[in-house]
C-alpha cells in the first residue's frame, strides 16, 4: 500500500498510508495536519486515479512544487518529493513501513508554536480560520502591517527631545500667564560729560552777566536765537475755486444772452 512521508528541512514529522483521498493542510479538518505557517488551510489533495495517485493543488497561496516547478496537478511516481511551504511530501509506492520511534515521540510531544492553533479544538470552542480564504469568500480585505517607522523615530533621544520641547513650551506659557505685571521702568539718569557741563556753566554765566549788565554779552556764550517762522500763505480750497469759475461762466452766458435779445 503506498504511503506519504511528511518531513521538514531537518526531521521527519509523520507517515500516512494512502487508503483513499487525503487532504493535506494547516486546518485541523484536514486528513493530514501540518503545522506550517506557509501552508494554506487546505493546501493539496492526494487521490487515486486508476492504479496511479495524483496530487492536486487546492488553490494555495504559496503554491506546490516538484523539482522547483510549480504544479497544479501531477501524477506521482515512486520517491517523488513534493514541496509545499517548508514541508516536504515524499510519495512511496511500496508497502507501508511504520515510522521510527523517535518520530512517534516527536509527534506526541509536539506542540504548535502558534497560540491560535494551540487553542483550536479545545474545550473553549475556539475555531481557527484562515484570513486568506476568508477574504476570498467574504470579500473583506486582509489587514496589512503599518509602514515601517523612519530610523530617526526609533531613537529614544528624539522622543525625549520632543517631549521636553512640549513640556518646556507649556511651562513657559504658564509662567507668562501667572507672572505678575512688570514694575514701571524708572527713567535712567545719565550723568553728562565734563565738556557738556562746562558748556552749560558758561551759558548760564553769560546769561547772568547779560541780565546784570543789560548787554547781550559775548555772542559765543549767548544762546542761539530761533529764526522767526515764515508766514503761511492763505490759499483757497480747490472746490471753492471751481465754484467761482462756474459762477463766472454762468454770468458771462447770461450777459451774452441778454445782449442777443436787445
Amino acid at each position: 500500500m503506498p504511503y506519504l512521508i511528511i518531513t521538514d528541512k531537518q526531521h521527519e514529522l509523520d507517515r500516512h498510508d494512502l487508503r483513499g483521498p487525503v487532504v493535506i493542510g494547516r486546518s485541523p479538518e484536514c486528513d493530514v495536519v501540518v503545522r506550517d505557517v506557509l501552508l494554506s488551510r487546505r493546501h493539496v489533495r492526494v487521490e487515486p486515479l486508476g492504479e496511479r495517485w495524483v496530487i492536486t493543488d487546492l488553490g494555495s497561496k504559496n503554491g506546490t512544487f516538484i523539482d522547483n516547478e510549480k504544479i497544479e496537478r501531477h501524477v506521482l511516481g515512486d520517491a517523488d518529493v513534493v514541496r509545499a511551504g517548508r514541508t516536504r511530501i515524499i510519495f512511496k509506492a511500496g508497502a507501508f513501513h511504520p515510522p521510527p520511534p523517535d518520530v512517534l515521540q516527536r509527534k506526541a510531544a509536539r506542540r504548535p508554536a502558534d497560540p491560535i492553533e494551540a487553542l483550536s479544538g479545545t474545550v473553549m470552542g475556539f475555531e481557527l480560520t484562515d484570513m486568506e480564504e476568508n477574504s476570498r469568500q467574504t470579500g473583506f480585505p486582509i489587514p496589512r502591517p503599518k509602514p515601517v517607522e523612519p530610523v530617526g523615530y526609533r531613537r529614544e533621544n528624539v522622543d525625549g527631545m520632543v517631549a521636553q520641547m512640549a513640556t518646556s513650551s507649556g511651562q513657559y506659557d504658564l509662567a507668562l500667564r501667572d507672572a505678575p505685571p512688570p514694575p514701571s521702568a524708572a527713567v535712567a539718569t545719565v550723568k553728562p560729560a565734563r565738556e557738556v557741563r562746562a558748556r552749560e556753566r558758561d551759558i548760564r554765566t553769560g546769561r547772568g552777566s547779560r541780565d546784570s549788565n543789560g548787554d547781550s554779552g559775548d555772542a559765543a556764550h549767548s544762546p542761539p536765537t530761533r529764526a522767526p517762522e515764515p508766514r503761511t500763505a492763505t490759499t483757497l480750497p480747490r472746490w471753492l475755486m471751481l465754484v467761482y469759475i462756474l459762477i463766472a461762466y454762468v454770468l458771462c452766458a447770461l450777459v451774452l444772452w441778454l445782449l442777443s435779445w436787445s
